[in-house]
């Protein structure tokens, strides 16, 4: 007598989903990161330009 098992449509169901979860949080780093990114560089950009424009002003009061 041989017994088989047999295959049920969920068996697979779980790890789909989880590798869905972890796509779209990657996706959410990724996006967050970017984010982040031009958050510094903006941030960076305005302290350049305070620097510059304090050093221009300091430049003509001298004068």
């Amino acid at each position: 007598m041989t017994v088989r098992a047999e295959r049920d449509e969920d068996d697979f169901h779980p790890l789909y989903t989880s590798r869905r979860r972890a796509e779209r949080r990657l996706a959410w780093e990724i996006a967050l990161g970017i984010w982040v990114g031009g958050v510094a560089l903006t941030l960076t950009g305005c302290g350049v330009w305070y620097l510059l424009a304090r050093g221009v002003w300091a430049g003509l009061t001298l004068s």
